[in-house]
């Protein structure tokens, strides 16, 4: 308050006695004023030189002149530079770069229709995949459409529209989940009579078990091997689920489908633990529930049936895990049929035999492991357990009834 008082006081004493005097008296020592673009007469720290006032200023839009000294003819510069300019372009990095060099040209046929693209860009490395797989289509003059997934339509509606367009090949980017989501709208799309395009896979998710028992890794060789696959059929599995509320679900599965504690063991696993861990965190989850009791269960197949407790039944038509597990034996993708597993351990010697056989490669599995080759299997827990399909949890199921397709899905591999 007395700062601003003071400061009116001053105001008040200039205005009503004048400018004040000059701080310095001596006129010498006054320097004359120097009008803008002249010079001083000193040449101290405070004279000012034209050239920098009268700044020249480019034209907007035009870019500024670089003086660059004159290229020899065998210098290599140029070319790089042009190399690197196109790539950015084209979005492509050197490694992409070199992929797209490598690429097997496309036949007549294969130019045929666009292309769709499924993208579940949850995963940096999803998106990483389908920049590199647009700019090949772009080289190559494919036309193509982006479909990218969202927590609600996980990717059957997106595969569902591009079937309905007419599409000539429906690449899925992303992993187990994503690729059960775009095959169930496939095949929804098929039951009215619609033809099915080749289904290709470019995996980015944690375990990819459909992926990798067709020979396909994850990693930037997946996106240019897509133009020198040859087309094979796969098999289709089918579940009828109906929950404690009575109510049916149809879905798809490609991989496995189980009921018990490995299906309690995807449910307690973490997103983090998944992304820091890979596909070992579902062996990791798994240890915690090895010394559970069994779920009492009824499975009934075509010749045969078991009552009594289990700890995990399962059904699929891959032969194994990543990493060199082997779970189904005699199980492929285009087999024809299901392997049911009834897995009942009782003791820790138990699961180190399980693990000798899935793992070592035993020839003769240990009782505890009963194997049995179905076309249909109906399980029914003696109370509401939860189920997963390739990885999917799905809660609270009072009725598990499986069977498969021969042959009813394209796969460009």
């Amino acid at each position: 308050m007395g700062r601003h008082l003071l400061l009116r006081v001053r105001l008040l004493g200039l205005h009503l006695c004048g400018a004040p005097r000059p701080r310095h008296r001596d006129p010498a020592r006054l320097r004359p004023p120097v009008a803008r673009g002249e010079v001083g007469e000193g040449e101290g720290p405070r004279s000012r030189r034209p050239d920098l006032l009268r700044r020249q200023r480019r034209p907007r839009g035009r870019p500024p002149r670089r003086h660059l000294p004159r290229a020899r003819e065998d210098d290599p510069r140029p070319q790089r530079l042009e190399e690197r300019r196109d790539r950015r372009l084209a979005g492509l990095g050197p490694r992409q770069a070199v992929l797209r060099d490598q690429a097997v040209p496309l036949t007549r046929a294969e130019h045929v229709g666009p292309w769709a693209i499924v993208l579940n860009p949850i995963h940096a490395s999803g998106r990483r995949r389908c920049a590199e797989l647009t700019a090949l289509l772009a080289d190559r003059g494919i036309a193509w459409t982006l479909h990218r997934t969202t927590p609600v339509h996980e990717g059957a509606e997106q595969a569902a529209a591009a079937v309905c367009a007419g599409v000539a090949r429906i690449v899925v980017v992303g992993g187990d989940g994503t690729v059960r989501s775009a095959v169930r709208g496939m095949m929804a799309v098929e039951g009215e009579g619609a033809d099915l395009p080749p289904l290709a896979l470019v995996p980015t998710g944690t375990a990819n078990l459909f992926a990798r028992n067709l020979g396909i890794t994850p990693g930037p060789a997946s996106v240019s091997r897509q133009f020198a696959a040859e087309v094979r059929r796969a098999d289709v599995g089918i579940a009828v689920i109906r929950t404690r509320t009575g109510a049916e679900v149809r879905e798809v599965f490609l991989a496995a489908v189980g009921l018990g504690r490995d299906a309690a063991t995807i449910m307690g696993l973490t997103d983090r633990a998944k992304r820091v861990l890979g596909w070992p965190a579902y062996l990791v989850a798994g240890l915690r529930h090895l010394g559970d009791a069994g779920t009492r269960v009824h499975v009934r197949w075509h010749d045969g049936e078991f009552r009594g407790p289990a700890w995990s039944v399962l059904a699929g038509n891959v032969a194994g895990l990543p990493g060199l597990i082997r779970v189904f034996p005699h199980a492929a993708p285009d087999a024809g049929h299901l392997e049911l597993l009834v897995c009942t351990p009782r003791s820790a010697r138990d699961w180190a035999r399980i693990a000798c056989f899935g793992l070592l490669g035993q020839d003769e599995a240990p009782a505890v492991l009963a194997y049995h080759r179905c076309a249909w299997a109906e399980i029914v827990p003696a109370a509401p357990a939860p189920i997963h399909l390739d990885g999917e949890p799905f809660p609270n199921v009072a009725r598990l009834r499986i069977s498969v397709l021969p042959g009813a899905l394209s796969v460009a591999v």
